[in-house]
């Protein structure tokens, strides 16, 4: 089965009308028509757009193959939507230079370690700590005034810079 008989096959599946499927992925009519009439499949810069509106993954738009269940790998792609927040903060990401990437991700990776512990060390923190710790969160730049009761490597993650 070709990509082209998997996009039909999946439209006709969702009763979606070929006209529907061209004004939902901005690819005209006449491009969809071509793809059945001539058995020819989409260009490659289509296949993101394809599969965010037949809600397929690209694994398996190209060769059939589904992910989900147990039996396949896990996906290493992951098509985001640009308009949506985790599609905004992936351009702003790819925007910044290493040092700031990095940065970013430490940031990230400090919050998710925080909340995580967090949970675990609600029951040893004030609530002045927990507000503290929530508070710096939000700041541009952290010093170790504003957690002083995380830990050195907790904090040290917290403001990974240039590694």
């Amino acid at each position: 089965m070709t990509i082209r008989d998997r996009i039909f096959d999946k439209l006709a599946e969702m009763e979606m009308t070929q006209k529907e499927f061209a004004k939902r992925t901005g690819i005209p009519e006449t491009t969809v028509s071509d793809w059945k009439k001539k058995k020819t499949n989409p260009t490659a810069e289509k296949i993101l757009i394809i599969c965010k509106v037949l809600d397929v993954s690209p694994e398996w738009l190209l060769s059939g193959v589904e992910t989900h269940g147990t039996r396949s790998n896990p996906a290493s792609i992951i098509a985001v939507d640009v308009s949506t927040d985790a599609g905004l903060l992936l351009e702003t990401y790819s925007g910044c230079d290493a040092a700031m990437q990095a940065r970013i991700l430490g940031y990230a990776q400090a919050m998710s370690m925080t909340r995580i512990k967090g949970k675990e060390l609600e029951k040893s923190l004030s609530k002045e700590e927990i507000r503290e710790l929530e508070d710096a969160e939000h700041l541009e730049s952290v010093s170790d005034a504003d957690c002083p009761f995380m830990t050195e490597e907790q904090l040290k993650e917290f403001k990974r810079i240039n590694l």
